[in-house]
This record gives C-alpha cells, sequence and structure tokens, in this order.
C-alpha cells in the first residue's frame, strides 16, 4: 500500500503522526510548502481524531445512538462552517 492511500484509523496512530508533525516543525517552517502540507495535515488529524472519539464514546456505550448521531450532525456542520468538510451536496 502506497503512503498517499494509507488511512490512520486509530487515536493511536493519529497520535503518532501527530507527534512526528510536531517533532519537525521547526524544520517545516522554514519551508513554506512543507510547513503548508504539515500544517493542513495537521488539522486533518485533529479531526479525525474528533470523529474517532465519537464513535468511540458510542462504542463504549458512552453515546446513546440519538446523542451519537446528534453530537456527529453538529460536528459535521462546525466543520463545514471553517471549511473543514466540504459541504452536502444540493438534492434536487
Amino acid at each position: 500500500m502506497d503512503q498517499t492511500s494509507e488511512r490512520v484509523t486509530t487515536q493511536a496512530g493519529i497520535d503518532r503522526e501527530i507527534d512526528v508533525l510536531l517533532l519537525t516543525l521547526t524544520h517545516r517552517l522554514r519551508h513554506p510548502a512543507v510547513a503548508d502540507y504539515g500544517f493542513g495535515r495537521l488539522v486533518e488529524l485533529l479531526v479525525e481524531g474528533i470523529f474517532i472519539d465519537l464513535r468511540t464514546r458510542f462504542l463504549g456505550g458512552e453515546l446513546s445512538r440519538a446523542d451519537y448521531v446528534s453530537e456527529l450532525a453538529e460536528t459535521i456542520d462546525q466543520c463545514r462552517v471553517v471549511g473543514l468538510v466540504p459541504k452536502a451536496p444540493m438534492r434536487g
């Protein structure tokens, strides 16, 4: 599997990748294109972590199905407002 198609699917995997990004931050800041990629990837990982946390809380029984769906929808809406996820397509 090549690196572009590899997905981080666990909180531990996300935490490891965030650590690597933060450890290389000083180097990345010296190279604008690399810094842009690094910050973009960091945001992606943080957002992915939010969704994994929601799912973990639901599967662990901390959230009911209704609360999970409500929090998920609210989080997606908040992400859309700031441009972190695409807007829902218009249904016609």
